[in-house]
């Protein structure tokens, strides 16, 4: 959402990509706001990082989480979001 409104686009615009009414996007927006310590879309452009949107095509996979805290990592697990091709039945 944030970056559609980098991107320009309106809350009525945002809400029609996204489907939801442009109040709840002028409210989401305001939360963003809020956390990244700014005022306005303006200020989008330095406080978002460059680059891709994250699960479009192009974009680098999300990092792989560590173990859940509390549950050992037996030292074997795998992050199939790393993978180039997610693992596939051998056949």
């Amino acid at each position: 959402m944030a970056r559609l409104a980098r991107d320009g686009l309106s809350n009525p615009e945002i809400g029609a990509r996204l489907f939801i009414s442009p109040r709840t996007a002028q409210y989401h927006l305001s939360n963003v706001f809020t956390k990244l310590g700014i005022s306005s879309r303006s200020q989008l452009d330095r406080a978002l990082p460059a680059g891709p949107e994250p699960g479009r095509p192009g974009s680098p996979p999300p990092p792989c989480p560590g173990p859940a805290p509390g549950r050992p990592d037996p030292g074997q697990s795998r992050c199939p979001l790393a993978e180039a091709n997610p693992a596939q039945p051998a056949g």
